[in-house]
């Protein structure tokens, strides 16, 4: 085979337990004629301190091509438990049994009784299995030969076989030499191993007007390796939402793959959010680095406790009034007006939402304020548990719609069931 075929690819892999380096042959040998089954390959690799192994033996091959086309290693560590930076030396040996060989011949010279290929092949022909070759095609020098020596003429850039029978004539045609032998080949590639972690930045928000948490990876995972700038060709997330300790029955663990994660109908008190990424590089050389980068974020959610009751305080100020409206007539007005008011912030609260305003919370607080003036008894006394937060309007924030029809007006249908019509 060409010396310019033989080609490995090198993948540091922080992201396993211990580090590791995988060195792939990547040689087409089939497409060229060789079987897998007669290959086998083994490695020298060197890291900034030496070497870290050294395999000097064919008989126990780091690789066996026809059962596997990689080799694994794990990466020795310095005095902080980390992976040695610079330069990385990996040196592939290739032997492979019994190569064909096939070259058309371009001479004979009968006084040195020699058949002339093209190109430098004599060391693979004085390691010639049984020390023959085969002339192969139609003229009268077909046949088995031994061989006796083999030189190399550079001038003409070929290769001359001294064979021990007598070659019977000059005539060759189309003739070919053909032979097999053990031969060996060797890649180096230089690997300059040198990073910076990418730093995760997690933008984590609650709202609790839509009892919601919303956790969302907003890193661009770009890494300083060997002083340049490189994203990541591939981003595997592991994005974890994990719930306030002390709820009962415990809630289970939030676990998703994407950036942005929404967890809906939330607790107070404190929520752990939990980001393991791995991410892999194409450095210059070809090779790749993958390393798993993490990151924990605890996160706060402190909402008014009133959110939780405001349905029975309103209902208790309508009680009231029901109470007071049939025997007195003043205080029945009085909690009319409350109720009217609240009504009123009601509805602020919910243009506010749906046109999205800024002033959203300044309106819920407003309204809860106003509902827990008189009345409201139904809350209860603060605990150190966490309480579940109810929405004040449903939806939330990733599956909301407004729609806008100023002027133009909207078509509603009606579908009437015996005594209830649906519009």
């Amino acid at each position: 085979m060409n010396q310019n075929l033989f080609d490995i690819s090198v993948s540091f892999n922080l992201q396993n337990s211990p580090n590791d380096v995988t060195i792939t042959d990547n040689t087409p040998y089939v497409a060229n004629g060789v079987a897998l089954s007669l290959v086998v390959g083994k490695f020298k690799l060197q890291n900034p301190v030496g070497i870290f192994h050294d395999n000097t033996s064919y008989t126990t091959p780091d690789i066996t091509r026809l059962s596997s086309d990689h080799f694994d290693h794990s990466l020795p560590l310095d005095g902080l438990n980390r992976v040695f930076t610079g330069d990385y030396t990996f040196q592939y040996k290739v032997q492979i049994t019994d190569e064909p060989f096939s070259f058309s011949l371009v001479g004979i010279s009968l006084p040195l009784n020699s058949f002339i290929i093209s190109g430098n092949y004599v060391a693979q022909i004085l390691n010639a299995t049984g020390g023959i070759l085969n002339i192969v095609g139609y003229s009268a020098v077909i046949g088995t030969y031994t061989i006796a020596s083999a030189t190399y003429d550079s001038v003409n850039n070929q290769t001359s076989v001294v064979v021990s029978e007598i070659i019977p004539s000059s005539n060759y045609g189309t003739d070919t030499m053909e032979w097999e032998a053990t031969t060996e080949y060797t890649v180096t590639k230089l690997e300059n191993f040198c990073y910076t972690e990418p730093e995760i930045t997690l933008n984590v928000t609650h709202d609790c007007k839509y009892s919601q948490l919303i956790s969302e990876d907003v890193s661009t995972y770009i890494a300083d390796i060997c002083g340049t700038q490189l994203s990541p060709i591939v981003i595997s997330r592991v994005h974890t939402i994990k719930a306030p300790n002390g709820i009962t029955p415990p809630v289970a663990d939030v676990v998703s793959s994407v950036s942005k994660l929404t967890v809906n109908n939330i607790y107070t008190r404190t929520y752990n959010i939990l980001m393991e990424t791995t991410v892999t590089y194409l450095l210059s050389t070809g090779a790749t680095l993958t390393m798993i980068v993490s990151a924990m974020e605890e996160h706060d959610v402190d909402c008014d406790d009133g959110l939780c009751c405001i349905y029975q305080c309103i209902a208790n100020l309508y009680n009231k009034w029901l109470e007071y409206k049939g025997t007195d007539l003043r205080e029945a007005t009085r909690y009319q007006e409350k109720l009217i008011k609240i009504m009123g912030k009601w509805m602020l609260v919910s243009i506010s939402s749906d046109c999205g305003k800024s002033d959203q919370d300044q309106q819920i607080s407003d309204l809860i304020q106003l509902i827990k003036s008189d009345d409201c008894y139904c809350c209860g006394k603060t605990t150190d548990l966490p309480v579940q937060v109810i929405p004040l309007i449903s939806g939330g924030n990733n599956d909301i719609t407004t729609v806008s029809t100023c002027g133009n007006g909207i078509t509603v249908t009606t579908n009437i069931v015996g005594d209830t019509t649906d519009y």
